[in-house]
C-alpha cells in the first residue's frame, strides 16, 4: 500500500453484543448459570502493545495517546494499554482522548495530527513508520478481576466481584470478540 493523503489508524474492541454491549459474546456455557458467576468479561480486558510510537498525535488531549507503553505490572493498573471500546457501541471512532495507533482525531492546527503518506517502505516523512506489530494480553485474576480493563474515558472498570458481589466467578466456557483495526483518511 502506497497512501498519497494523510491518515489515522485506530482499534476498537467489539463483540455481537448477545451478552450486553461492552461484554466478550459467550458462544459456549458448560456447566450451570447461577449467583456465584456471571458472563461478563468486559471487551477492555484486552490490553494492546504496539512497537512504534504514534509520532501524529499533537492533538491528542487523553493520558494515553497510543498503545506503546509497555504493559503495566499487574500491582499497579494504569489503563495505558487497555483497548479502546466505543461507549456507544455505535462504533463511533475514538476522540481526542482515546487512543490512536497512528495519527489521531481532530486538527492541531498545522495538520502534523495524520500520519503522513508513503509507505512502510519509504515511510513518508522524517522518522516515520508505516509498521506495527502489535502484541496482545489479558490479565485475568479469581475471583474474576481483571485489573487491566479501563473504560473509554480512562476510568477502571468494576470488576466482576465489585459488580456481582465477592466470590463470583466467569462462567466456564467459550468467550469471543475481535478487534477492528480502522484505517481512515485524516481530517
Amino acid at each position: 500500500m502506497n497512501a498519497t493523503v494523510s491518515w489515522d489508524l485506530y482499534a476498537v474492541a467489539k463483540s455481537s453484543g448477545n451478552v450486553g454491549a461492552g461484554y466478550w459474546d459467550q458462544q459456549i456455557a458448560y456447566g450451570q448459570s447461577g449467583a456465584t458467576t456471571t458472563n461478563q468479561i468486559p471487551l477492555s480486558a484486552l490490553e494492546l502493545r504496539q512497537s512504534t510510537p504514534n509520532l501524529y498525535a499533537a492533538s491528542a488531549i487523553g493520558t494515553f495517546k497510543d498503545y506503546s507503553a509497555p504493559f503495566p505490572p499487574i500491582a499497579s493498573p494504569a489503563g495505558s494499554n487497555s483497548v479502546y471500546v466505543d461507549p456507544t457501541g455505535a462504533g463511533a471512532p475514538p476522540t481526542n482522548m482515546h487512543k490512536y495507533i497512528a495519527g489521531h482525531a481532530g486538527a492541531s492546527g498545522n495538520g502534523d495530527d495524520g500520519a503522513f503518506g508513503g509507505s512502510y517502505l519509504n515511510a513518508g516523512g522524517a522518522g516515520a513508520s508505516h509498521f506495527y506489530n502489535i502484541d496482545y494480553r489479558i490479565v485475568p485474576g479469581l475471583p474474576t478481576v481483571f485489573p487491566m480493563a479501563f473504560d473509554a474515558t480512562g476510568q477502571v472498570q468494576e470488576s466482576v466481584d465489585v459488580q456481582k458481589g465477592a466470590g463470583v466467578y466467569v462462567q466456564p466456557g467459550v468467550y469471543t470478540m475481535f478487534v477492528e483495526y480502522v484505517l481512515l483518511e485524516d481530517q
